[in-house]
């Protein structure tokens, strides 16, 4: 028996007009050592949660979480593995971004 872990590798909320923001390397060493899979997520109309323009501020509203298919860490350095989520998650998001 294992336990789960969430992790978000971009550290806080995107205050940049790009779709991510650049992913810290913690969640890809961990995955690559212990030799388990990442389960990608993707969060939309989290702004409408939490406004960037606010420095603490939670407004009750419907947000969406997408979990996209596992990725192995078979034979990949951790950098390899952080690249790789990392376009899974932004093609996945511009893809089905919210109009």
């Amino acid at each position: 028996m294992g336990i789960h872990m969430c992790i978000y590798p971009e550290g806080t909320r995107n205050k940049t007009k790009e779709p991510l923001r650049d992913f810290h390397d913690g969640a890809f060493k961990l995955a690559t050592e212990s030799q388990k899979r990442i389960m990608p997520a993707v969060i939309f109309d989290t702004e409408k949660v939490l406004p960037n323009n606010k420095t603490f501020f939670f407004w009750p509203t419907k947000v969406e979480m997408h979990f996209l298919p596992p990725v192995s860490t078979a034979n990949k350095t951790a950098q390899e593995l952080k690249e790789e989520v990392y376009n899974i998650i932004k093609d996945y998001y511009q893809k089905h971004k919210p109009a």
